[in-house]
């Protein structure tokens, strides 16, 4: 009677292992082990670099993109002493600024004088008596500016003819102008330049 319940047991036990098998199918195997060492993943990390010439990175971690370099360098422009004397003082700058032709640079202007006084005085007598300082400046410093791009002057190509001093200059340009006192005038007028670029003035306190 025993073994007649447990064949019976048995069979039902089957049956329903067979049913469960039919249903789910069979069981999955267990995945593989991953590597000892990288628990995450088995693919290599991708390196991403980025050139120091076409970006920078912030201090938190981010990239932004700038602009590369051209390769062009630009020459420092060397200042004749006339013309860095005159850059040292902003004041006298903004003074002679109306004074000075179009299509030149300080440098360019100043180049060949004397001193300071001179060219300031040249700058006057182009305004005062309407002589183009171009023809001014080559008759007192022998160099006359070449004219290569429009109304931009350049200092590379010169000529060396004969100087003069203001006066002279004056006589040959405008003969029909009183030369000695315009030359006095225009003198005067640099030397007032200079000494109120020059004069510091104190602020006013108050009681």
């Amino acid at each position: 009677m025993r073994s007649y319940r447990l064949v019976i047991g048995t069979s039902v036990w089957l049956a329903m292992a067979a049913t469960t098998i039919a249903q789910h199918g069979a069981p999955q195997h267990a995945p593989a082990p991953v590597p000892h060492g990288n628990p995450h993943t088995a693919t290599a990390p991708t390196k991403t670099t980025t050139s120091a010439s076409s970006a920078s990175t912030t201090a938190s971690g981010s990239t932004t993109t700038a602009t590369s370099p051209t390769g062009t360098t630009t020459k420092p422009t060397t200042l004749n002493p006339i013309a860095l004397k005159i850059s040292s003082h902003p004041q006298l700058v903004s003074h002679l600024k109306p004074l000075m032709p179009a299509g030149m640079t300080l440098n360019q202007a100043s180049l060949g004088f004397k001193n300071q006084g001179q060219f300031i005085a040249a700058l006057h007598v182009s305004r005062n008596l309407g002589i183009r300082f171009a023809d001014l400046k080559t008759a007192m410093t022998g160099i006359r500016p070449s004219t290569t791009s429009g109304a931009s002057t350049t200092t590379s190509a010169l000529t060396r003819t004969t100087t003069m001093s203001l006066g002279q200059a004056i006589h040959k340009l405008r003969p029909s102008a009183n030369s000695i006192g315009a030359a006095t005038t225009a003198e005067q007028q640099a030397q007032k330049d200079v000494s109120t670029s020059r004069t510091i003035t104190t602020p006013t306190s108050h009681q």
